[in-house]
């Protein structure tokens, strides 16, 4: 998925230069939101699949997008409950750190947090017009678009880089204590490499 979405937007970007008619930037604008959420989406699910043990029930269901709701009658349902762009966004990213034993954050006061905010001001506005104008996009607000792409992608890295290592650290800190405690049976740590293969994404 993380191939397909960032691909969309490369090949929509090179578009751009050569041809800078509006539908193009229009069309750069959805595809970033496609690929952020798309990637926030799988962010949830991963936590989802491989962490439920380490996970709260109303944890488990606010990643699914789901929360338990009682009506007047005192009987409790499951509803949808989409969280609004921001916080869905640094849900997701704090939720796979922890989960994964990482320290990462992001930081809600940095300058990438304000593109971010600033670029889906002008994602709501061009998807939601009101006005035939809603629907062009500057080219101060296409370099904005185009930043909050780096920006997104650069955290992203970041958050994986750090949640891979400290998964690495608790592997290896396991590998040792099974080794301490059944040295006859050293050979079996080995496999914990492996599941730790299958857990961290690529």
């Amino acid at each position: 998925m993380f191939e397909c979405l960032v691909d969309d937007l490369v090949a929509i970007q090179n578009r751009i230069q050569q041809d800078q008619a509006v539908v193009w930037r229009r069309a750069f604008c959805r595809a970033l939101f496609a690929m952020i959420e798309g990637i926030n989406s799988w962010l949830k699910q991963y936590v989802v699949k491989f962490w439920p043990g380490i996970i709260g029930d109303d944890t488990k269901l606010a990643l699914q997008d789901r929360k338990i709701v009682t009506n007047k009658s005192g009987n409790q349902n499951i509803a949808l409950a989409y969280k609004p762009f921001a916080e869905n966004l640094y849900f997701s990213f704090d939720t796979f750190a922890w989960t994964s034993g990482s320290d990462f954050c992001l930081n809600r006061k940095s300058e990438g947090w304000v593109l971010l905010n600033q670029a889906n001001i002008v994602r709501n506005r061009v998807v939601h017009p009101k006005r035939p104008d809603d629907l062009n996009i500057t080219d101060a607000e296409l370099a904005l678009l185009q930043r909050t792409f780096n920006c997104y992608i650069e955290q992203l890295l970041q958050l994986f880089r750090s949640s891979g290592q400290a998964l690495m650290e608790e592997t290896e800190g396991l590998k040792r204590a099974w080794c301490k405690y059944h040295p006859d049976q050293a050979d079996l740590a080995d496999t914990m490499d492996q599941e730790l293969e299958e857990l961290h994404p690529h």
